[in-house]
């Protein structure tokens, strides 16, 4: 499929818009963002946050219908998430307990949150 340039922005606002709505609502319970769209080695995690307790590594989704965690977030995608997060730690020590989690946004708004994921 083609896409055009109209179609592709339209496409990222979704994203942005998504990774705001996640981000407000994080912001709601306490979190504090540490960095967005953190990159290395081509891989991201979209919202690193921390608590009192947690710092934590954020994979945000956009859906549009709802079925099962395992139709959005594939194995290798939560490996790669590791691995990032894990030289994101290397680089900023933490004393915080480190967690994975996953946010599916749907219509704008937070849908569900898994916390502490791992591989399926």
């Amino acid at each position: 499929m083609i896409y055009s340039r109209k179609d592709f922005l339209s496409k990222k606002q979704k994203w942005r818009e998504g990774e705001n709505s996640a981000l407000v609502s994080l912001e709601e319970q306490w979190w504090k963002l540490l960095k967005r769209n953190y990159t290395i080695r081509g891989w991201e995690i979209d919202l690193l946050m921390q608590n009192e307790e947690y710092i934590t590594c954020f994979e945000v989704k956009n859906i549009y219908f709802a079925n099962d965690i395992h139709d959005f977030i594939s194995q290798r995608k939560i490996r790669l998430l590791k691995r990032t997060f894990e030289v994101y730690l290397h680089r900023y020590p933490s004393i915080l307990q480190p967690r994975i989690d996953v946010i599916f946004v749907k219509q704008g708004k937070v849908w569900k949150h898994y916390e502490q994921i791992t591989l399926l």
